[in-house]
């Protein structure tokens, strides 16, 4: 009988990824996945609801992560591989061991850069141009594992973190599809990483310094717009990735990055409020940036597509 392949996987690389192997006719045997966060955006499909479609049991760990009921549940599989894609949490190497031809991940970086999680909005961040997936062997670190094989993907200049990530999606379908027979027949290329170009990064959350702009010091063009791209809401996770605005000792959240202008809060830095004189001097803010209005707490810029402007 064909090798048979247990699956953890969520978001819409684990779909992409599930969506190859249903495709091949490969035999999946279980699919485990987690429920959707407190507060996420789902922008994603649904890896359950595709197993489901094709009668693939489906089983929901619990937050702590897999343990052993799930280890007794893959033990009596007897998988000949484990394939994770963007499963978000750490599998113990005691069932990662279970696979007969191993076990391996789908990671959403050219690694050994940008290993642990979000490492597109970090790259988007940092400033990439080229950023992609990585298919490598699972070990008992994150991400550290022997390369099979990448895949690269270009970023525009303008481009956010979710105007990337279905092409990346695309990317780790194409991947894995190359690559499922090497997988199975146990001949997949290992090659080492580089551990001296290895770069670690973890989740953002609200209020760590790599998510905020301080408005009153005038960001850099270049910088604030990164952030903008990288954190933008309707890719992201609404409780961990809307930048938060700091004016004048305040903060104010982000609430739609995909516009011509920032659209704040009703929370504004101003002191006239919404429907006070145009021509008031310290108000000629517009909260919902329907307009070229500037604030004099922003040092004379107004934020349009992605570039810091002069007011």
């Amino acid at each position: 009988m064909a090798g048979g392949i247990v699956v953890f996987a969520y978001s819409e690389v684990g779909y992409a990824c599930l969506d190859v192997l249903l495709a091949q006719g490969r035999r999946v045997l279980a699919l485990f996945t987690h429920e959707d966060g407190p507060g996420e955006e789902i922008w994603f499909r649904s890896c359950a609801a595709l197993a489901r479609r094709h009668g693939v049991p489906v089983y929901t760990i619990e937050a702590s992560g897999p343990g052993d009921e799930v280890e007794g549940l893959v033990r009596a599989l007897a998988p000949d591989l484990i394939l994770s894609a963007y499963y978000r949490r750490m599998i113990p190497m005691r069932i990662l061991s279970l696979a007969r031809l191993g076990a391996f991940n789908m990671h959403g970086s050219l690694l050994p850069k940008y290993r642990g999680r979000a490492p597109l909005n970090w790259a988007i961040l940092n400033g990439e141009t080229r950023v992609g997936v990585t298919l490598h062997v699972m070990t008992g670190r994150a991400d550290a594992g022997d390369i099979v094989d990448q895949e690269a993907v270009a970023v525009a200049p303008d481009e956010t973190a979710g105007e990337v990530a279905p092409r990346l999606a695309q990317a780790a379908a194409k991947l894995l599809a190359r690559r499922t027979d090497d997988l199975l027949a146990g001949t997949a290329p290992r090659t080492p990483q580089n551990e001296a170009g290895g770069q670690q990064v973890r989740r953002p959350h609200a209020g760590r310094r790599a998510n905020r702009l301080d408005l009153a010091r005038a960001p850099d063009r270049q910088s604030g717009a990164r952030r903008r791209r990288a954190f933008s809401r309707r890719f992201y996770i609404s409780r961990w990735a809307q930048i938060n605005f700091v004016a004048s000792q305040s903060r104010y959240r982000q609430w739609s990055a995909g516009g011509d202008y920032f659209h704040f809060a009703a929370s504004h830095c101003c002191r006239r409020r919404r429907g006070g004189s145009a021509g008031d001097d310290a108000g000629r803010w517009h909260s919902r940036g329907h307009s070229r209005r500037k604030c004099p707490r922003l040092a004379g810029g107004w934020k349009k597509n992605g570039e810091w402007g002069e007011g």
